[in-house]
Parts: structure tokens; C-alpha cells; sequence
């Protein structure tokens, strides 16, 4: 006991650490004034757009998975902040002032790079000079462009089909138009032919299915280019584009997003004014 003793006197222990002078203190978390409900919007609306342009480019198999990176992280004593990528670039595309919503945009642009060799944006790259122009040029000339395209596949629909058709069945020549990517058929345009050749009433049950068949193949990215601009594509195409695809386009594009509501419209302009066409 004795020795226990003489060894309690000789302990002795540290002083309660202090913070140093020049010790940074850990920020609170930056206001984004932003709802959550927006950015996971924006994200989701990303994520789905670019997935698709991945298969289109690369085939079914390819994906896409935003790094946890950017979702940024909070300051600590260890580590500066990093910013969040996601709320970086909405507030990037929300200054720019050119449409309603950076998930409008984000549409806007991906529909234009189905149909362009330009490479896929990170998030950052969204609002690059390139990307920039291609909406504003798109925007500024809207019906004008969904018109010249529409009419310019009309076209060279009808001149593969009546190739085609001079050896094999019209229904057939159709479907080897369709499928045949030198044309540079969009999506809508695709399904709107097969629907339509499919209506014919000489069409036996089996070609009439193997039709809507492929018809449905291009369901989804069809929704996702009409829903970017329903008012001026009906404007334009008229009856070319089925009524229950119309009703249905829009609960396509909530399906793939994985959420209940959505930003459609062609009101672009935040004062909503429509452009000079």
C-alpha cells in the first residue's frame, strides 16, 4: 500500500487543451436559399439525361454515376470546404436568366446533344461558352428549327421508304427506315412513323404488334424530347403526334426522373415573354 502511495504523488496530468490563436473555427453550414427538393430535381433530371446519352452513344450497357464528390463537404478543422457542384452550377444556369428553371435548361441542352457531336458536360461544363451558345441559338429560333427538322426527315423518310419498298412490303420498308441511323431520325419522329404505319387497317395482327413493338422501344426518349417543348411541337406537328402519347408523356418522363412532378413548358423566359420568331 505503502508503494502505491508513493506512486499516486508522482502522478500528474496535462492541462484541458486550449484552442490556439490561430486555430480556425468550423463554420455553420451556407445558407443556399435553394430548396432540397429543387437541387435533388436538378440532380435527378442530370443523372437521367446523361444515362440515356451514354447508352445512345456507347449502347445499353453503359451508365453513368455522379461521383459523391460532388455533393461537396463542410469545413472542419482538418480540411477546407468543398462547394457543392450540384448547387455551383444551378445558381451558374439560374443567372443566365434564359429560362425558367436550370432543369428546363438542362433538358434544352440534352435534347440538342442527341442530335450533336458535341461531348457530354460534366457538371461543370454546363453553362461552357459551346453549350451556352447551343441553347441560346435553339431558343432563338425554336419553331423555326423544329419546323426545318421535322420537314427535313419528312424527306429523307420518304425517299428511303419508297426505295425500300420497291423490295419488300411497305410496313418493312418502313421499319428498315426507322432503324437506319444515316437518316438521323429523332426519337418522336420515329415513334410518330411507327405509330402511324401501324394504324394501317391491311396490316395483319403480327406485323401490327412487331410495329408498336419497336414503337414502344423509342417510348422513352420520345417523351423526353416532346415534354421539353409540348406547345410548340403540337403547334407544329399537328395530329403527326398520337393523342395517348401526349397524355402519357409526361408520367413517362416523372417514371424515368423517379418523381411525381416535373418542369415542362415552353415559358423559357423568366418574364414571361416568349422570343421573337
Amino acid at each position: 500500500m505503502k508503494k502505491l502511495n508513493n506512486v499516486s504523488r508522482n502522478i500528474t496530468f496535462s492541462a484541458d487543451p486550449k484552442l490556439s490563436i490561430n486555430s480556425r473555427n468550423i463554420p455553420a453550414r451556407a445558407n443556399t436559399a435553394i430548396p432540397q427538393t429543387d437541387i435533388a430535381l436538378f440532380k435527378n433530371i442530370y443523372v437521367a439525361e446523361r444515362r440515356f446519352l451514354t447508352q445512345l452513344q456507347h449502347g445499353d450497357k453503359a451508365s453513368y454515376h455522379p461521383a459523391k464528390s460532388l455533393d461537396g463537404t463542410e469545413e472542419t478543422l482538418e480540411d477546407k470546404a468543398k462547394p457543392n457542384e450540384w448547387i455551383k452550377a444551378y445558381n451558374n444556369i439560374s443567372a443566365l436568366k434564359i429560362t425558367t428553371t436550370p432543369v428546363h435548361y438542362v433538358r434544352i441542352l440534352f435534347r440538342l446533344l442527341r442530335v450533336s457531336s458535341l461531348a457530354i458536360p460534366t457538371v461543370a461544363q454546363l453553362t461552357s461558352t459551346a453549350n451556352l451558345e447551343l441553347v441560346r441559338e435553339h431558343l432563338d429560333n425554336l419553331s423555326a428549327f423544329i419546323q426545318i427538322e421535322y420537314l427535313a426527315a419528312i424527306r429523307r423518310t420518304k425517299l428511303s421508304v419508297s426505295v425500300n419498298a420497291k423490295t419488300e412490303e411497305i410496313h418493312n420498308a418502313v421499319l428498315r427506315s426507322v432503324l437506319d441511323e444515316r437518316l438521323q431520325l429523332t426519337p418522336l419522329f420515329k415513334y410518330c412513323l411507327l405509330h402511324d404505319t401501324s394504324t394501317n387497317s391491311n396490316l395483319i395482327e403480327a406485323d401490327r404488334k412487331k410495329l408498336e413493338e419497336v414503337r414502344d422501344r423509342f417510348e422513352e426518349v420520345a417523351a423526353l424530347e416532346y415534354t421539353v417543348f409540348p406547345a410548340t411541337y403540337d403547334s407544329v406537328w399537328g395530329k403527326a403526334i398520337p393523342t395517348h402519347f401526349k397524355n402519357k408523356a409526361t408520367d413517362i418522363v416523372a417514371r424515368i426522373t423517379k418523381k411525381d412532378r416535373y418542369c415542362f413548358g415552353d415559358q423559357y423566359n423568366v418574364s414571361g415573354e416568349k422570343p421573337n420568331i
